[in-house]
């Protein structure tokens, strides 16, 4: 087939083919021109920079999340374990809590226990046994029965005063620990327990102090139902008439409901103010003062002001809590250290801190106090 090329020479050819490829080009852009031709280079590289930065936004955004979701997975893990540690460790606390009150409540019981059968009486103290058994003061399934199956009692010699305080050595005679005491420390104590007006109100007949295992009490906190019949009549010999005193023999070593009948039975019984203090003062405090003087290292070089506060506090809280285990006897405890060290300044602030025991009895509070302020007023 014949073309316009056909006859022409190969310059011509050439020439040919740039003009058609010309006339092309020029028809392809007549078309329509490239899109991008529309935009100035300027906004190019705006649109460019705008979409690299987005771009940069959306990976930040997705790092971010990352790192959020990192975050959160760390701190959940974190507070499981604590919860977990902490779940552990009051776990522990309330067991060792638990494991320590139930070796302190142990150990009241078998004082209990020491006290009832200390009347000197065999009799006397299976009876005493066998109400603490029976009445559910031993909580002790296990020791509950063994008292109540056992067939013979032990006896120990009778107590001499509430504290659990032994018998005063013959060589000391009563005069002579009353004198490591000065007369302050003496009217503290006895002010403590009561006074002249309110004892010939409320305590000058034989009562109940109200707790189950108590006995008839008689003068100044004079418990009949942990004494034995000589120590008793020994105590208020010549104070009080014998055949009272007969009568009142018939209420050693009895505890619980039946004192509470025995002291209906001896409420016409009158106990003078100055028979009770003056057994007070000569037969129930010597006895303490010399188990302080024996168990507290450095007691005989205090002053008497400083002395009759131990005594004050040893007569209401008991001798043998200066030895005690426990977090309630941490304090006394102390003391016994410090009298052993003979810091003897410090001890004030210990006796004070004891007030932590009792939040919601000021009674008790302020009777810390005073005796913290005495032994201090004799360190002066």
């Amino acid at each position: 087939m014949a073309t316009d090329w056909d006859g022409l020479s190969l310059e011509d050819r050439k020439q040919r083919f740039e003009e058609k490829k010309w006339e092309d080009e020029k028809q392809f852009r007549q078309r329509g021109p490239d899109w991008t031709s529309r935009f100035s280079p300027l906004l190019v590289t705006v649109i460019t920079g705008m979409i690299a930065l987005a771009a940069s936004a959306v990976g930040a955004l997705i790092q971010g999340s990352n790192t959020l979701n990192l975050e959160r997975e760390k701190f959940s893990y974190t507070q499981t374990t604590e919860k977990e540690k902490f779940d552990y460790t009051r776990t522990m606390e309330k067991e060792k809590f638990d494991a320590s009150q139930q070796l302190e409540k142990s150990k009241q019981q078998h004082e209990l226990v020491l006290k009832m059968i200390s009347v000197g009486d065999e009799s006397q103290a299976k009876r005493n046994i066998r109400f603490l058994a029976e009445s559910g003061l031993i909580s002790d399934q296990v020791l509950a029965k063994k008292l109540l199956d056992v067939n013979v009692t032990g006896v120990l010699p009778a107590s001499v005063d509430n504290s659990a305080a032994g018998q005063v050595s013959s060589s000391v005679g009563s005069a002579k620990l009353l004198a490591l005491i000065s007369p302050a420390a003496l009217d503290l104590i006895v002010r403590f327990e009561t006074g002249p007006d309110y004892y010939e109100k409320n305590l000058s007949h034989p009562f109940l102090s109200g707790s189950m295992g108590s006995g008839v009490t008689i003068g100044i906190g004079y418990d009949l139902g942990y004494a034995s019949a000589a120590k008793m009549r020994s105590d208020w010999q010549g104070l009080l008439p014998d055949d009272v005193i007969d009568r009142l023999s018939n209420a050693v070593g009895v505890v619980g409901p039946a004192a509470e009948l025995m002291a209906t039975q001896l409420k016409d019984i009158t106990i003078p103010w100055n028979a009770a203090l003056s057994q007070f003062q000569t037969r129930t405090l010597p006895p303490i003062i010399d188990q302080l003087q024996s168990s507290l290292q450095n007691f005989g070089d205090l002053p008497p002001d400083s002395a009759g506060a131990l005594v004050a506090l040893a007569f209401n809280r008991g001798t043998t809590t200066f030895t005690r285990t426990g977090d309630t006897n941490a304090e006394m405890r102390e003391i016994a250290q410090l009298m052993a060290e003979r810091r003897f300044a410090e001890i004030p602030s210990q006796i004070r801190s004891m007030k932590r025991l009792w939040p919601s009895m000021p009674g008790l509070q302020q009777r810390r106090e005073l005796e913290a302020t005495l032994f201090e007023k004799g360190l002066r």
